[in-house]
C-alpha cells in the first residue's frame, strides 16, 4: 500500500497505524516533508515527492522484504 503520509484534513500516518493495529500490509509512505515523517514514524519506508521509477521500485522491495514477504 502506497500512502500520502498528509491526507487533506486527515493523516495517512494515523490510516496507517489504524490499519496495523488489525494485521499488517506491505506499505510505503510518501511526502514531501520526509524530515517530519522521520519524526513520527523512524522506521518507516517513505519516499520523497517527486520520486522517480527506481525510487518507487526499491521502496518497494523494502516494503516487501521487511516482513519477508514474498511472491
Amino acid at each position: 500500500m502506497i500512502v500520502d503520509a498528509k491526507l487533506g484534513d486527515g493523516s495517512g500516518v494515523a490510516v496507517m497505524t489504524e490499519i496495523l493495529q488489525t494485521r499488517f500490509v506491505p506499505h510505503i509512505f510518501m511526502s514531501g516533508n520526509p524530515a517530519l515523517l522521520r519524526q513520527q514514524r523512524p522506521d518507516a519506508i517513505f519516499l520523497q515527492k517527486p520520486f522517480d521509477e527506481r525510487a518507487l521500485l526499491l521502496a518497494m522491495h523494502n516494503a516487501l522484504t521487511e516482513r519477508g514477504v514474498t511472491q
